[in-house]
Parts: structure tokens; sequence; C-alpha cells
């Protein structure tokens, strides 16, 4: 799945694009805004394919230059990118954001998502908790703050055991 610099002149000039972009973004499945359609290529896409339940096909079929890919409509794009952080998956959008017009248009990725991070409702578990939870360590003691996105609760705290502290998170978790 990776292109190295020596195969990017043989590239199209948005297949460039997207190398370069995928380059930033080495730990996420990069969605890549291709018109009406997110396009994910290479590993991302053998990864992504079968969690999605979508064709995985290809570009330059049967060449050497042969690059798996897959897509699915931008305007589903909540519900597929709901399937990938469920299995796990972190997930960087790029969007187009210059003039559709003469030459490549600017894309960017506005925004990343991880699985610890997903706030719609239409995603997040209804009938359990589901919680967010931030650390911080000095002095030998864990300052614990906990946000409870179903419900609004907040809770802030401290801690000097790690014992108690991994008690307390499985205790959130169960």
């Amino acid at each position: 799945g990776h292109v190295s610099t020596k195969n990017m002149n043989d590239l199209t000039p948005v297949l460039r694009q997207y190398w370069q972009i995928k380059e930033k973004h080495k730990n996420e499945l990069l969605l890549f805004r291709m018109g009406d359609f997110y396009e994910l290529l290479g590993d991302d896409a053998k990864t992504a394919a079968p969690i999605l339940n979508i064709a995985l096909t290809a570009r330059y079929r049967e060449t050497e230059k042969e690059m798996p890919m897959c897509g699915f409509p931008h305007h589903a794009a909540e519900v597929y990118i709901s399937k990938l952080t469920q299995a796990g998956k972190r997930v960087a959008v790029c969007d187009q954001v210059g003039e559709v017009g003469r030459g490549i248009v600017d894309r960017n990725v506005i925004r990343i998502i991880t699985p610890g991070t997903i706030l719609d409702e239409r995603v997040l578990e209804r009938k359990s908790n589901n919680f967010i939870v931030s650390l911080y360590f000095k002095n030998n003691r864990f300052g614990v703050a906990i946000c409870d996105l179903t419900t609004g609760e907040f809770e802030v705290g401290e801690i000097a055991e790690l014992d108690v502290l991994k008690n307390e998170l499985a205790r959130l978790s169960a």
C-alpha cells in the first residue's frame, strides 16, 4: 500500500496529492473526497472494505501500479465513519477546500475522528454510559477528570495509588 517517492512521478496529480496527505496521517484511515464520494486507497482500502461491507476494487487493474481502492457516497459518511470507529479505527476526513474548476482542487484533513471522540447521538450507545476520561500525573498522584457523554455528569478527583486508579477505570468500563 505505500508509494515510494520514486513512484510519485508516475502518479496523476490527484494521486500524488493523496499520498502527500496520507504521509501525514499514517495512523488514520484517510477518507479522501473525490466529487460526491470518499475514497480510500492502498492498505486503507484493504482494511476498510470488509469493515464497511463494500466492494474492494482497484485502480490500474492488472498493471504493476495496481492499487486497491474502495469508496462510499459523501452524504452517507457518518454511517460509514461510525462503523470504522466502532471497529476501533481512527479516521482522517480529507475534504475539498478549494474552488472546483481548473487544475487540482485543494484538499485538507478537516477532522480526525477516533473511537473515543464520537459525540454523535446516533452513534453513541444509549443504553450504557459513554465516558471520556482525562488523567494527569504529577508528584506521584493522578488527577482524574471523568465525563459521561450520555448524561453530562462530570467528576474530578485525585488518586494516589495506581491500583485504586485501575479499579476506578475498571468500574467505569463495566
